[in-house]
Parts: structure tokens; sequence; C-alpha cells
């Protein structure tokens, strides 16, 4: 036997040392690896920003949706003026998804006995589109009808035409976008499209799809509309029993860019229940959220139909409580706030008690992915949920896709608390989940919107009004940040001094439509013996339409804060009295006015008509129109 003489012997030990160390770490490497290998990614870090440190010039910031171009982000919403009993509508935009300024929606949104409050939020080829409805504030409340507002910016704002909605159905019109054309439904059978130029409505009955509410739309990211809510199996006119649960199915709806109308819901496996919570969005990449029941190994419950086939109706019930479409938030009054869908008893915004108070089998928030539209469907899983939270407590409200990843805004439920919860994913399929910190009793995550790589999500209140109480962004926020200083220079302020009104005014005034236009004639003077001219020294005399007339004296002015002038019309006369049909002469209840640079007179009164005043001899009047 050969020897190995003692000085080769060292470095042949503590190799084999060495080798040995390597293997065992490789294999420990490897084996963190496959224990590791379910582990969920990296979720990204939110900041939460209280609403009144928002640095926002210019109206008191409270946003309820939000869109973005990806240049440039737009938020619109309703808020109650201190002493009022009417919300002022406004707009902001912002270019960084931090610092906002105000647009001039408000000016656009209310006039003398009514005001006008927004329900959709959408950006497409042509800027941005927002839909609401009027009010009258004259004696007991009354609908008046959908309105629409159009703007390239954000920032200037325009009045244009509504789709031609059945004017019996008392909802709140809801907004989606694919990003070439704007869809509008109020409920009932019929979607509206918009052309790309913005000209004109097309119709796209759905057929087969009549007692379907839409909620929102997965985003305007692909080829084609995909919207999403729920549908009803109850028959128009069947009597139900007392008690009975309405029959309910979640429902996604695709409009594809030949127009075909299709129902994909019912292709999910395991099948979706009640309604869908959510559907996001990035080209032909579908992600949809909603309840399942994980025991039912068939995917199938009533009505259910074979996979990638069935549209037709299912059974689907549920024990949310649902109204039915034209009382139901879906198709025409709910596209802010999610409605948080789920098996426990919904009752509408801020009653929801989530899915915790159903026992039946294992019911679980799941989530399943489309690569080609809706066609077909991977196999729905749950969503993870952060212990000490319970997996059956989840529940999403809105889904988006932004700044290359799906997001789920949700909650979860712990310690009888609602928990805001944002769920992260890249591909749709694996996701982590990131707990934020509460902000309310009812808070939840209403809406989302990505600019220039900054993600911002609308913190909102269930109760009411869905009152925003800040903004979750997943940016680093500088203690020092101030809204920008953007008042307008002294040069640029219109003259306010009430001497620059005095004297003759006149021009024409159009519908909201632009269906009816009068002349009208301003003349305001001063009150003798009243001393130096101010507001409230001011009177006149107002005469609008020309072959058919209202005549009237000015009432007292009257100047709200931050509001224009506004003059009440208390007694006036009409010639004739009555017109052909009956009806007497428009007239102005009150009016508003707003002396801009360039000599120019807004005014705006009550029934929407808008128009420009200017002095004899600045702007003909035009006497060709129908008597008014």
């Amino acid at each position: 036997m050969t020897t190995t003489p003692a000085t080769r012997r060292t470095p042949l030990v503590i190799g084999a040392a060495v080798v040995l160390l390597v293997g065992a770490l490789a294999a420990s490497l490897y084996a963190c690896d496959r224990l590791g290998g379910d582990r969920e990614p990296t979720a990204r870090q939110w900041t939460y920003l209280p609403i009144d440190e928002v640095p926002a010039q210019g109206a008191p910031f409270h946003p309820q949706f939000l869109s973005s171009d990806g240049q440039t982000m737009v938020a619109v919403g309703n808020a109650l003026d201190k002493g009022d009993t009417s919300p002022d509508l406004n707009a902001w935009y912002t270019t960084d998804g931090l610092q906002w300024q105000t647009g001039d929606l408000i000016s656009h949104s209310r006039a003398p006995g009514e005001y006008s409050t927004v329900s959709g939020l959408t950006h497409w080829g042509g800027g941005f589109f927002a839909v609401g409805a009027r009010t009258s504030t004259q004696g007991v409340r009354s609908w008046l009808g959908t309105t629409a507002w159009r703007s390239p910016d954000g920032k200037n704002w325009q009045r244009v035409s509504i789709p031609p909605h059945d004017g019996s159905l008392f909802n709140l019109p809801t907004l989606y976008s694919d990003s070439v054309n704007v869809y509008s439904n109020l409920g009932g059978s019929t979607m509206w499209r918009l052309t790309p130029d913005g000209s004109e409505w097309e119709e796209f009955p759905l057929q087969g799809l009549e007692l379907c509410s839409y909620r929102h739309d997965a985003g305007p990211g692909g080829p084609g509309l995909v919207a999403y809510g729920h549908c009803s199996d109850d028959i128009p006119g069947e009597t139900v029993e007392a008690g009975a649960e309405p029959r309910i199915r979640p429902a996604i709806l695709t409009i594809d860019e030949r127009g075909e109308v299709n129902e994909v819901s019912s292709r999910i496996r395991p099948r979706l229940l009640y309604e869908t919570a959510g559907v996001a969005r990035n080209g032909e990449t579908l992600v949809a959220a909603g309840f399942a029941d994980l025991d039912d190994a068939t995917g199938s419950s009533s009505g259910a139909g074979s996979e990638g086939g069935d549209t037709g109706p299912g059974d689907g019930a549920g024990p949310g409580e649902d109204t039915g479409p034209g009382e139901d938030a879906g198709a025409g009054e709910d596209t802010g706030p999610g409605d948080g869908a789920g098996p426990g008893e919904d009752t509408g915004p801020g009653e929801d008690t989530g899915p915790g108070e159903d026992t039946a089998g294992n019911m679980r928030l799941v989530v399943a992915r489309s690569l080609d539209g809706g066609v077909s469907w991977s196999p729905a899983t749950p969503l993870p949920v952060e212990p000490p939270a319970l997996p059956n407590s989840a529940m999403v409200d809105r889904m988006v896709h932004a700044d290359g990843s799906f997001l789920a805004l949700g909650r979860v439920i712990l310690l009888n608390k609602s928990h805001p919860t944002i769920w992260e994913s890249k591909d749709g399929e694996e996701w982590s989940s990131r707990r934020l910190p509460t902000f309310g009793d009812e808070g939840l995550l209403s809406s989302a919107a990505t600019i220039k790589g900054h993600t911002v999500v609308l913190a909102a209140l269930r109760t009411g009004n869905a009152a925003v109480k800040g903004l979750f962004v997943d940016f680093a926020v500088r203690s020092d940040t101030t809204a920008p200083d953007l008042s307008p220079t002294p040069e640029a302020t219109p003259a306010s001094d009430p001497v620059a009104l005095l004297g003759t005014w006149r021009g024409n005034v159009s519908s909201p439509d632009g269906s009816q236009e009068r002349a009208v004639s301003l003349t305001i003077t001063r009150v003798p013996g009243r001393g130096p001219v101010t507001s409230d020294s001011l009177s006149g005399k107002i005469v609008v339409g020309n072959l058919a007339t209202c005549t009237a004296q000015l009432g007292k002015p009257t100047q709200p804060p931050g509001r224009p002038l506004t003059f009440g019309v208390p007694s006036p006369s009409f010639w004739p009295e009555t017109m052909l049909s009956g009806r007497r002469p428009y007239c102005p209840n009150a009016f508003e006015i707003q002396l801009e640079a360039g000599d120019q007179l807004q005014w705006s009164g009550n029934g929407g008509f808008t128009g420009t005043l200017t002095r004899p001899g600045a702007d003909g009047q035009d006497s060709s129109e129908e008597p008014g």
C-alpha cells in the first residue's frame, strides 16, 4: 500500500472539507428555494396622505373618481358647500400625481335653480369624459335628466351631447371606455357608444342581457369593451315569495372591435357566485375576481353551462340583497366606490356585511385569468390573506391594471374592523398582499390611476356620499411639499369693480344640448341714493327673446363666497302670455354673471342656458331664433 506523505494529506483533507461544505450549502439553498417556491412576490410600499394634506391649488380637494391618460391624471367629485344643501361639482388635474390644480368644471355644472352631480369619469382618444345627472333646486328636488362633459386636458371643460337614455329610468348613468370609444348605459337593454370624433352616439342593443347591471369597466387597456357586474334571473312580473333571496349571478360583458356582444363570466371554474367583484385588463389578458365555493369540484351551480360555452342565464342565487335593475346601483348608479360583492348581506353601499356571515361551503375570494379576452380561463384560485386575518374575510371593491401590475383594491376583516388591503400581481397568477393602515370604520379603496410611474389610490368612506378621506400613493412624499402658486396675476384678473358691469349687454344663450337659443338683453344700472357703486346697489332689467319675450326687473343681487354675482328674476312679464304650444316663453328664475377679460360677460341661467354677452357694437345679436 502506498503511503501518502504528510505534506500532501493536509491539502486533500481541506479540499474534501470544502467540497462537503459547498455541497451542504447548495443543498440548503435548494431546500430553501423549494420551501419558498410558493412564497408571494414582494408588494410595493404605500404611503397614506390625508386629504387635507394633499397639495391642491384652487377649490378644496374632494375627488370621487380618478382617470389618467399616462401624462395627465384627472379627478372629479361632488362636495357640499358649508351652509348649502346641494353639492358643487369640481375637477382637478395633475402631471405628477401629487400637486393638483383646479379645472373649470364647476362653471359648466351648475346654473341657477339646478345643480349637477357626477357618476362616472374615463379617458379616451379625445381626452376625458364625465357623465352625471341634473337636479332641480326649485321647491321639491326633482330629476332633470342626465348630462355629460368633455375635456382635452382636465382643465378646460364643456357640456356635450348625452346619449338618448330612456328618460323613465331614474338612475345615474354609468360610463365605460376602451380608449378609442366611450360607452354609457342607464339600465335597460341598450348600451350607447360615442364615435371616436365625439359627434354621434351609436346604439348597441344587449339582447338577452336586459336584466344585467354593469358597475364598472375593466379599463381601457385593450381592444373592445369589457364591463362587469351582475345579472338577475328573476322574471319581471313574477311573484316572489316573501323573504326569498333574489337570484343573481356574475356578469362580464365584452364588446369586441366588430361590435359582437358576449357574456363570458360563466366560463370561469369554479363558477363565480352572486356578482363579479372586479375585472382588470392588460391587452388581451383579463383578470377577474369574485366569490366561489372551493368545495364545488365541478364548478357548476344551478344553471351552469359547459366549459367555455354557456352564456345563458343560471340561477346563481346568493344571499346578497339586490333590488334588480332600475333600483340597483349597478347599471346606473355605482361607478365610484365598489359594492364589495360577496356572499354576505349586501344592502347597498355602506351596509355590506361581507362574506364572513355565509357559512355554506368553503367560500373564498378567488381570481381567474384569461389570456384571450375572456374566451377561456385558468382555474380560479384564492387570493392570499395575511394572518391573523381569516382567509374568508377578504373582499375586493375594484380591480385595475396600473404601472405594469394588476391591483385588487379591497379589504380584510380583522378584530371586527375593516382593513384596506391591496393585492398585486405582475401576471395575474402570482399575488402578493399588503394590508394598509385603517382610515375609517367603513373605509374602502375606491379607484386608482397611474401617471408617469406614480400610482394613486382613493381611500373613501363607504357610508354617506363616499367621502374621500385621503390617498394611498406608491411614491415618497416630502414633508415640505406644497401646492403650486398658480394665482392669476393682477393684470390677468377679470375686472371685479361693480362699475364695470354698468350698461347694456346683449348676446345669445343656448340650452345644454344646443337645440334652443334665445336672445338676451341685460341692462345693469345703479340704484339712486345708495352712495358709491357696490354690488348691493346694482339693479336693472332683463329681456329674453325677440318675437316672444320675458321682461323683468332684476332683484337684489347676491354673491356667495367663491361664486359669481347672482340676480333673481322675481316678477317677470310675458308677451304673449302663452305661445301656440300653451307654454310661456323661456324666462330664468335667476341667473349668474361673471365679467371676464376682453369685456365679455358670461351668463348662466336656470334650465342650463349659458352664453356670452357683450356691449352693443362688440357682438351683433341674431334675431332669427325661434320665439322664446
